[in-house]
């Protein structure tokens, strides 16, 4: 969890007179998207505090010149509040990078409500909360705030329910947050890859076998073979994904765009579910029920 002693980590403000150096916060900043997207920031004169797990690796994000490293559990009201009032006291904000994120797959039947509704949490409530409290510092700046959510958004995937809900949660959360500030001077942009070359299929792979070996065996049984294929069409996926410095560069572009274009698609996957969502409804479920198989 977050401590008062990591809020206090944050480096002064510059000496009066000097050029203000633009500030953003990163969430999920310790590996993959975030990461990478430290790292183009710092490269590029920006000054970054970036989140991590508590306990997380932070070593190649704090090597990066006028980074803060903050740990935070976006799913702890106590650790996001450490964040925002750290976040708050600063003189200055002008991006909200909301890119920390969960996966855990498993069918609807056998998914456990707690993975559900941390997925919700991590994925879809602590950026409208991030958004919710620091709007006012992205006003002064003329700022912007970029979402990482997900091809999956647009259609639901088979063991992706839980996932695939909370980036379309967040899609329309951000829809109408763009709506809610126009003309205020904030940009918001929501990307929305397909497969990136991070840690998260190891992770989620895992974490799929742990909810099918928590299942009862007769639910499990009607589950086990198609989540397996699942996994390895995933795995061939991730073979050509994307690499996180490709979305890094993106976001460091957008936020350098005075009107960026609200969504980005990325990756030929992304792009393939923004299609399927266009067909009608018969037969982009019957599609779907094929990656089920």
């Amino acid at each position: 969890m977050a401590s008062r002693r990591n809020a206090r980590r944050l480096e002064p403000s510059p000496p009066s007179g000097t050029a203000p150096t633009r500030t953003a916060l990163i969430t999920g900043a310790a590996t993959g998207i975030g990461l990478a997207t430290a790292r183009a920031l710092s490269e590029n004169g920006w000054r970054v505090i970036g989140t991590a797990l508590p306990g997380q690796d932070v070593t190649s994000l704090r090597d990066l010149d006028r980074t803060t490293v903050l740990e935070v559990d976006l799913t702890d009201d106590e650790s996001l509040r450490v964040l925002l009032d750290a976040v708050v006291a600063q003189p200055r904000l002008d991006a909200v990078v909301s890119n920390a994120g969960l996966a855990v797959p498993g069918p609807i039947e056998g998914l456990p409500a707690d993975q559900l509704r941390r997925q919700l949490e991590i994925n879809t409530i602590a950026p409208a909360v991030l958004a919710r409290a620091l709007l006012p510092q992205l006003r002064e700046t003329g700022g912007g705030m970029v979402f990482v959510g997900a091809g999956q958004g647009r259609v639901a995937l088979p063991f992706g329910g839980a996932y695939g809900a909370s980036k379309a949660a967040l899609a329309a959360l951000t829809d109408a947050l763009r709506a809610e500030v126009a003309g205020s001077g904030v940009s918001v942009s929501l990307i929305e890859p397909g497969a990136v070359r991070t840690g998260i299929l190891t992770d989620s792979t895992a974490r799929g076998h742990e909810v099918l070996d928590g299942m009862p065996a007769d639910v499990a049984g009607h589950y086990r073979a198609p989540m397996m294929a699942t996994f390895q069409r995933a795995e061939q996926a991730f073979r050509t994904a994307a690499a996180p410095e490709d979305i890094a560069r993106l976001i460091a572009t957008i936020l350098d765009t005075r009107t960026p274009k609200p969504r980005h698609l990325i990756g030929r996957e992304a792009r393939a579910l923004a299609l399927i969502a266009l067909l009608p409804s018969s037969w982009r479920a019957r599609i779907v029920q094929r990656l089920a198989r």
